[in-house]
């Protein structure tokens, strides 16, 4: 979603008409809330949007999805963390 210019509400209203009944959808992109952006250890890199996990769970969930699950990961660890531990974040939901 980064890369994307397409409203979050959007996205996910669209992509849940698209999917079959019990489906599922895997999105991963960039934490705003990442630990180390709040206490200014890292600067945010521009050329990505960033997106606030607390807002992606609650746009998922207008557009319909059920079972919202969002956690972080660590690549460098191949380690699941809390959202705000990383900057990367995935997103797991079922229609």
């Amino acid at each position: 979603m980064q890369k994307t210019n397409i409203p979050v509400d959007l996205f996910f209203k669209k992509t849940y008409k698209t999917l079959s009944e019990r489906g599922k959808i895997f999105v991963d992109t960039k934490n705003a809330n990442w630990e180390k952006f709040e206490k200014q250890i890292y600067i945010r890199d521009n050329s990505h949007r960033w997106f606030n996990f607390l807002n992606l769970k609650k746009s998922a969930k207008y557009a319909g999805f059920k079972n919202v699950i969002i956690k972080g990961f660590l690549a460098d660890e191949n380690k699941l963390v809390e959202p705000e531990k990383s900057h990367t974040i995935f997103l797991i939901a079922e229609k």
